[in-house]
């Protein structure tokens, strides 16, 4: 569909996330990356198209620029997708900011309850920072993690 879309206005910058969003679940970050571009010299404001290329910068293992696209776009619209909340929170984690990990993987189970990926998140930052009974609800609900703690 994004393709028949761009066939029709090159320009649709919708399309371009969404092309942009494939490539990265194809881990194919070059052309992802060129996509979520795009969309953004299109529409340097597209929230959705900054937060694309800081979940691609943070796949490549670009912590830093990840973070600083991902707040960007964050703080353009406040209702990131899922997956881009879930980026950085993922992004704080690497970098040992836990609590601004756990922030927001809480923002995220609040706006979306079946963003379940999050919970992985709360449960390590939660170990990192030595509170174990918070971790617990987290981990809890998948067993063979649970009995790990």
């Amino acid at each position: 569909m994004a393709n028949k879309a761009l066939s029709l206005d090159d320009a649709d910058v919708r399309a371009r996330v969404v092309l942009g969003h494939i490539h990265t679940f194809y881990q194919r970050y070059d052309q992802a990356r060129t996509e979520m571009d795009r969309a953004t010299e299109i529409n340097p404001s597209d929230a959705r198209g900054i937060a694309g290329r800081g979940t691609i910068l943070l796949w490549s293992g670009q912590t830093d620029p990840a973070i600083a696209a991902l707040e960007f776009a964050q703080r353009i619209d406040p209702e990131l997708a899922p997956s881009d909340r879930f980026a950085l929170s993922l992004a704080y984690y690497l970098k040992g900011r836990y609590d601004s990990a756990i922030e927001q993987a809480e923002l995220n189970l609040r706006k979306t309850s079946g963003a379940n990926f999050s919970r992985v998140i709360l449960a390590a930052a939660h170990a990192e920072l030595g509170s174990f009974g918070r971790c617990r609800p987290y981990s809890n609900r998948h067993p063979s993690v649970g009995s790990n703690l």
